[in-house]
C-alpha cells in the first residue's frame, strides 16, 4: 500500500501564510529514492492533491502565486537494502584491537622463535574497495613502549577488492568478496611486534569506495548487515626462550561456604604443586579483599622445581613442590574477607637464550590442603 496522508490545514494569505508540520512513520515502508523517471539518486518523488474547502470563501489565484510550499525532510533513514550508485568516497579508520599478552605477561623478555599474522578483509559491499594500510603498531601499555611493523609488501599499498555479488537468497543473500594478506619472519619485523608483549595492536587504515567510478552502471548494492569487517588472526609456535618473566592472573575465590569458623585453632595449609614444565617458577599468592586491597602474601617467594627433562629439555616427568603456609587468627581472618587470590609467578627458560618447544602434555598442578586442630564444646 502507498503511503498516504490527508490533513486539513487551516486558511491563511499571502501576508501571513498558515504553518503546519507533521512527522510520519515510515517503517516497513519500501522508499525509492530514484525520483520520478527512475534515474536519479537521493530524491524522493511524492504527489500533492490540494483541495479547497467546498463550503469556504471564494478567493482569487493570480500568475505567479505559491499557494503551497511544501517541505519534506527523511530522518533516521537506516537501510536495510540500498541499489544504485553508491559514490565515491574514502574513509579513515584509525583504531586498537586488544591483544591481552601484556595484562598476563607483566615484565621479562621473551625471545620468539616465529610469528605469523593472518589478515582477512572482507567485503559485504557491491561495489568495488580499495584499502591502505598506513600504519601498524603493538603498544605494551606497562612499559610504554611501542613497536611499529615493518612490511613493505603490505603497508602504504592498495589493496584492491572486487565487489561483492548478491545470492537470491532471503536467509544468505551476499557472497562477500576477500583480501587475504600473510605476514611472517620473511617478510616482517612481526617477531619483534609480538616479543613487545602488546596489550594493544593499534592501526589505520583508508578504504576508497568505488575507486574507479560508477562502473556498475548504477547497480551498486549494500546489505545493512553486510558490510566491510577485517579479521585478525595471530599465531605464536610455543617455542620460545624466557628471561625473568613475570605472570600474573586473579581468581575469584568463594568463602561463602565456610560457615564457622571460630573453632578452627591455628592451622597449617599445604600448597602441593607438580611441575611438568622444564623450568623453575618463584610462586606467589595474595588475597585480595572485597575493595581490590591486597591483605595478605601467602607465600613469600617460593622456588618451584622444574620437571625432569632429557638433554634437549623434554619433559619425563613431573616433580612436586611442597610448600606450608602456616594459618594464624590473622590469617584465617584475611581468607574469610578476601574475594580474590592473585597469582604471580616468575620463571626464566633453561640455557636462555636458547630456544625450549613447549608440549601439549605439559601441565602445572596445584592442590591446597589444611592440617589443623578444631575444637568441640
Amino acid at each position: 500500500m502507498p503511503f498516504k496522508v490527508q490533513e486539513v490545514i487551516d486558511s491563511g494569505s499571502t501576508t501571513n501564510p498558515t504553518l503546519f508540520s507533521g512527522t510520519y512513520d515510515l517503517d516497513g515502508y519500501l522508499v525509492d529514492l530514484t525520483g520520478a523517471t527512475g534515474n536519479q539518486f537521493n530524491t524522493a518523488y511524492y504527489d500533492v492533491q490540494a483541495i479547497s474547502d467546498p463550503q469556504g470563501n471564494a478567493f482569487d489565484i493570480h500568475t505567479g502565486d505559491t499557494l503551497i510550499n511544501l517541505n519534506t525532510t527523511i530522518m533516521e533513514l537506516i537501510p536495510e537494502y540500498g541499489r544504485g550508485y553508491l559514490g565515491q568516497k574514502t574513509i579513515h579508520q584509525s583504531g586498537n584491537s586488544l591483544a591481552g599478552i601484556g595484562q598476563t605477561i607483566r615484565s621479562g623478555t621473551v625471545e620468539l622463535d616465529s610469528v605469523t599474522l593472518d589478515l582477512d578483509i572482507e567485503n559485504g559491499l557491491g561495489a568495488e574497495l580499495q584499502a591502505m594500510i598506513s600504519s601498524f603498531s603493538s603498544l605494551n601499555e606497562n612499559t610504554g613502549n611501542s613497536v611499529n611493523l615493518v612490511a613493505p609488501g603490505l603497508l602504504n599499498r592498495f589493496i584492491n577488492m572486487n565487489r561483492a555479488t548478491e545470492t537470491g537468497q532471503l536467509s544468505d543473500p551476499v557472497r562477500p568478496t576477500h583480501a587475504l594478506i600473510h605476514l611472517d619472519n620473511s617478510n616482517s619485523n612481526l617477531v619483534q611486534l609480538i616479543e613487545n608483549l602488546p596489550d594493544r595492536l593499534m592501526y589505520d587504515i583508508d578504504f576508497s569506495l568505488n575507486p574507479l567510478g560508477n562502473v556498475s552502471g548504477s547497480n551498486d548494492f549494500l546489505y545493512r548487515d553486510h558490510l566491510v569487517n577485517t579479521h585478525l588472526r595471530v599465531n605464536v609456535p610455543l617455542r620460545f626462550a624466557l628471561n625473568q618473566v613475570v605472570l600474573v592472573d586473579t581468581q575469584e575465590i568463594a568463602t561463602s561456604d565456610l560457615l564457622n569458623l571460630d573453632p578452627v585453632g591455628v592451622s597449617t595449609f599445604t600448597l602441593l604443586v607438580d611441575n611438568g614444565f622444564p623450568f623453575d617458577l618463584d610462586l606467589q599468592l595474595f588475597l585480595i579483599n572485597e575493595s581490590g586491597s591486597i591483605t595478605d602474601s601467602l607465600l613469600v617467594p617460593s622456588q618451584i622445581a622444574m620437571a625432569n627433562v632429557d638433554v634437549n629439555f623434554r619433559v619425563l616427568s613431573s616433580v612436586r613442590t611442597k610448600i606450608p603456609i602456616p594459618v594464624d587468627g590473622l590469617r584465617k581472618q584475611h581468607l574469610l574477607e578476601a574475594r580474590k587470590m592473585a597469582i604471580k609467578a616468575k620463571f626464566t627458560s633453561p640455557s636462555y637464550p636458547s630456544l625450549v618447544q613447549m608440549y601439549a602434555d605439559y601441565h602445572l598442578d596445584l592442590k591446597l590442603i589444611a592440617d589443623g586442630i578444631y575444637s568441640i564444646r
